[in-house]
């Protein structure tokens, strides 16, 4: 018997190469094939994009079924990430589900006391005392990563996508033949292309917490974090283990 409690998950337009949304896209599927209900509710929505992955359960939510719980007496409670102010659709039962560490990408660095604080994995959860619960959705997908490509000689990669929008341009000079995957603008690469690259280099150089260093290992490619003021403590080391980075 399904329960009478409705999920709303107020989550940006699926990506492929931002972990944490991804992690929100997945959590919505994940309570939906448990049999519960649960319904996305796209910030800022724009018809130029696919806002989900088909491939996924996770329906929006409307007006006509968000008045359909109401009427039926569905107990509402709203997931929002760290990163978002507030409390934008004025919900009564809020979860906030920190993905990264608070204040680390812009948002909030404090929460009410209303709110449950459900952590993403141990290392944030003991970064904030008011946490409560951890909860770890693998943003990986293993099915993507079937892919056999020769390592090129000496090709080391960067990869500072949010450290980019919230920093500045990282210097570096780490072999002969240098590539920066990039997160957002006119040069960010196909997914495709982001998995070969990964797949074939010698080392990956990450600037930030990112499950591109997780990617990279599974593809037998070493992960060098670069210690800088926003590279925080490896966010999931505890969940996945210390193999593959220094």
């Amino acid at each position: 018997m399904k329960s009478n409690i409705v999920y709303y998950i107020y989550a940006p337009r699926w990506r492929d190469n931002a972990a944490g949304i991804r992690v929100l896209h997945y959590l919505c599927h994940e309570i939906n094939l448990s049999g519960n209900y649960a319904y996305l509710i796209i910030q800022n929505p724009s018809k130029k994009y696919e806002e989900i992955n088909k491939d996924l359960k996770t329906p929006i939510l409307d007006i006509k079924q968000e008045k359909l719980h109401r009427e039926n007496k569905f107990k509402q409670i709203v997931i929002y990430s760290e990163t978002v102010p507030g409390n934008p659709i004025n919900g009564k039962n809020i979860i906030r589900y920190l993905l990264n560490y608070p204040g680390a990408l812009g948002g909030p660095k404090f929460f009410p006391q209303n709110e449950l604080i459900v952590s993403y994995t141990e290392n944030i959860a003991k970064s904030v005392k008011s946490s409560k619960f951890t909860l770890f959705i693998p943003a990986v997908r293993s099915g993507e990563l079937k892919i056999r490509s020769k390592k090129v000689r000496n090709l080391n990669l960067v990869y500072a996508g949010k450290y980019r929008a919230f920093i500045g341009t990282p210097i570096f000079n780490y072999g002969e033949k240098v590539k920066e995957i990039y997160r957002d603008g006119p040069l960010k690469q196909e997914r495709s292309e982001v998995l070969n690259l990964l797949a074939s280099a010698d080392k990956i150089y990450c600037w930030e917490n990112s499950t591109i260093a997780t990617e990279a290992i599974l593809l037998n490619t070493i992960c060098v974090f670069i210690p800088n003021p926003f590279l925080g403590e490896i966010i999931a080391s505890k969940e996945l283990g210390p193999w593959g980075y220094c």
